[in-house]
């Protein structure tokens, strides 16, 4: 069980300087003459503790508490009092020099309260739940004061039995249970929000997911479509290929009417030039001859300009055919032109779509 080795008081009341008092386990006695001080021995074990309120410290105000220079003395400017409790059975969970607790508080002028524990700055909470592990409330009756006794005697059965479950620490333990149920209270409230905000929550991410799927399906889709759009491409540029070399093909063949046509043309040119050269001889002939060789000549001479007229109707339909084959030559040219142009513009576009693929994948993830 723990005890109070000693307190120190300064500045407290009557005690102008340092004063130690020292105890020991078993009963201490303090004596002296009235006005000695020896109620404010009392008062500052009471005050350390923690006990609120300056007439319960036989104060009329926290001020009252310092020692206030008494007869020409010089008043103090803070009331400081340091008890020391016996820990050597481990009753706090702490410990300090020599086994011992230290307990400080401090009041100033201007009634603010400091609280320290082994000279570590605390709050009075801290020090009154480090006290009660021992049983220790400034409000208990650990300290019974002046008049306690027969106000004891004097009270009603009620105010008694609270003072017996103060004493015997239920009413301390009544007190967490009301500060546990307040805090459960509480915490039931943040519970409630906490599950709205879970639930708002949880739709919210329901609907991101929904968003997320069909901007997925939306993202597949567009895959697809480019996917279909280059292959169109390939089959368009196929398609284009086997034309141009149809269009080729054709261009060789018709090349080639038209050198077989040329040939022609210069054979016939031959045997009307041989032709005209039979003309000349027949008519020099026929202005040598007469009668019956003239007639022959003569008829020869139409036999001839009738093979003349021929082939000049012959000529003209050949060169016809082949003004007619260089009008295709030129549109197969013409086609075969255009059908180069489109390849490269596919060829282009085939070559650019990948990259458009991922700008718009991108672009689809910049706007998610």
């Amino acid at each position: 069980m723990t005890y109070i080795k000693s307190i120190t008081l300064k500045g407290f009341k009557s005690f102008a300087k340092e004063t130690k008092i020292e105890f020991d386990r078993g009963f201490s006695c303090i004596v002296g003459p009235n006005g000695a001080g020896k109620s404010n021995v009392s008062d500052g074990i009471i005050f350390v503790l923690g006990k609120l309120g300056s007439k319960g410290l036989r104060a009329d105000k926290s001020a009252n508490l310092i020692y206030n220079g008494g007869d020409g003395g010089k008043p103090a400017a803070e009331a400081v009092v340091d008890l020391y409790l016996d820990n050597k059975e481990n009753t706090f969970p702490i410990s300090g020099k020599d086994g011992e607790v230290k307990i400080t508080r401090i009041v100033r002028r201007g009634g603010t309260s400091i609280y320290k524990i082994n000279d570590a700055t605390k709050t009075r909470q801290e020090v009154l739940e480090l006290l009660s592990k021992a049983g220790i409330s400034p409000q208990g009756f650990n300290i019974i004061l002046q008049d306690a006794i027969s106000r004891f005697v004097e009270m009603r059965n009620e105010d008694r039995r609270l003072l017996i479950e103060n004493i015997s620490g239920i009413s301390l333990y009544e007190e967490k249970k009301k500060k546990s149920l307040r805090e459960l209270e509480k915490t039931d409230e943040k519970l409630k929000e906490i599950n709205i905000i879970l639930t708002e929550r949880g739709s919210y991410l329901k609907n991101l997911d929904r968003e997320r799927q069909q901007a997925l399906h939306y993202k597949q889709l567009k895959e697809d479509i480019e996917i279909g759009k280059a292959a169109l491409i390939l089959k368009q540029i196929s398609d284009k290929e086997k034309k141009n070399a149809s269009y080729e093909k054709n261009i060789e063949v018709e090349k080639k009417k038209m050198d077989l046509g040329k040939n022609e043309i210069m054979a016939m040119q031959k045997q009307a030039s041989a032709f005209f050269s039979e003309i000349d001889i027949v008519t020099k002939k026929i202005e040598e001859a007469t009668g019956k060789e003239q007639a022959d000549l003569r008829k020869g001479l139409v036999e001839i300009k009738s093979s003349i007229a021929s082939l000049e109707a012959k000529k003209s339909n050949l060169s016809d055919q082949i003004r007619n084959n260089l009008e295709r030559e030129k549109q197969l040219l013409f086609d075969s032109d255009e059908n180069e142009e489109s390849l490269i513009r596919l060829k282009k576009e085939l070559r650019e779509k990948p990259k458009k693929i991922e700008e718009l994948e991108e672009g689809f993830y910049w706007t998610t």
